[in-house]
C-alpha cells in the first residue's frame, strides 16, 4: 500500500494519545495526580486519538477493498468475511475471559453492572445501541466501527465514481449537520451521529488519493499530526474549576 509510513505514523499517534489519557486518569484515580494543566489538556485527548483512528481505518480498509476487487466479484461477501473473523473471536475472548476473572469494566469510577443484557450486547458489540454499558471500557469503541463496516463497501464503490468527491463532500456536509442537530436535541449525546464524519473522511481521502500530489516533507507529516491533535484539545479547554471537580469526582466514585 502507498504512503504505508505515514499511515503507520498516524495509527501510532493515535493509539498513544488513548494511552496518555488513560494514563492521566489513572493516576488522577488511584494516585492523587492534581496537575491542572495537564489535566485540562489531556481531558479529551483520547477521544482526539480515536477521531484520528476512524479516519486511518476507513481509508486502510477502502485500499483492502481495492485489492479484493482484484482478486474477486464478491468484494462484499469477503469484506463482511474478513471483517467478522477480524473483530468478533477475539474481542469475544476479552470480553468472556474478563467475565471469568471478574476484571472490573474501569477502574476510573463506580463499576457498572454487568446484567446478561449488557453481555450479550457486548457480545454482539451492539452496546452503543443497547446498553450503553461496556464488559471493557476500552472496548466503547468497537460497537462504531463495526457498524460502519456495512456501509464501507458501498462507500467503496461510491469513491470509485467520476464525481465521487462531490458527493463525499455532500455527504460530509449532511452528516456534520445532522451530527450538530442531534447533538442540541439530545444534550450533547451523538452516539454513531459523531464518528460517520470521521469515517467519511478517511473514504474521502482515498478519492483524493490520485487527484492531489504531495507537497509538504513527509518529515513534517509526525508534527503536523500532532498539531492536529493538539488543536482539538485546546479547543476543548473549560477551565480550572470544572476539572478540580471532575478530578474529585473521580477520586471519591473509587
Amino acid at each position: 500500500m502507498r504512503h504505508s509510513a505515514n499511515l503507520d505514523i498516524l495509527r501510532t499517534l493515535a493509539v498513544s494519545t488513548v494511552l496518555v489519557q488513560h494514563l492521566v486518569t489513572t493516576l488522577i484515580t488511584h494516585a492523587g495526580f492534581h496537575n491542572l494543566a495537564v489535566i485540562e489538556f489531556t481531558s479529551q485527548i483520547g477521544r482526539a486519538g480515536v477521531i484520528a483512528f476512524f479516519v486511518h481505518t476507513s481509508l486502510v480498509l477502502m485500499y483492502s477493498l481495492a485489492r479484493m476487487t482484484r482478486s474477486t466479484n464478491r468484494v462484499s461477501i469477503r469484506f463482511y468475511v474478513r471483517r467478522f473473523f477480524r473483530i468478533y473471536p477475539l474481542s469475544i475472548f476479552c470480553i468472556t475471559l474478563a467475565l471469568i476473572l471478574h476484571i472490573p469494566n474501569n477502574t476510573w469510577k463506580n463499576v457498572d453492572i454487568i446484567t446478561p443484557s449488557v453481555i450479550l450486547s457486548n457480545l454482539l458489540l451492539v452496546q452503543n445501541l443497547v446498553t450503553k454499558i461496556s464488559v471493557l471500557v476500552p472496548l466503547w469503541s468497537l460497537p462504531y466501527e463495526v457498524e460502519m463496516y456495512f456501509v464501507l463497501p458501498a462507500l467503496y464503490f461510491l469513491a470509485l465514481k467520476k464525481r465521487s468527491v462531490l458527493y463525499l463532500c455532500g455527504l460530509l456536509v449532511f452528516f456534520c449537520g445532522l451530527g450538530f442537530l442531534i447533538a442540541g436535541a439530545s444534550g450533547g449525546h451523538l452516539n454513531m451521529a459523531a464518528y460517520v464524519p470521521c469515517f467519511l473522511s478517511g473514504v474521502l481521502c482515498y478519492s483524493l488519493r490520485d487527484r492531489i500530489q504531495a507537497f509538504v516533507p513527509s518529515a513534517l507529516w509526525p508534527p503536523f499530526v500532532l498539531l492536529l491533535i493538539s488543536g482539538y484539545c485546546f479547543s476543548t479547554l473549560q477551565g480550572g474549576p470544572k476539572f478540580c471537580e471532575f478530578s474529585a469526582s473521580l477520586r471519591d466514585s473509587i
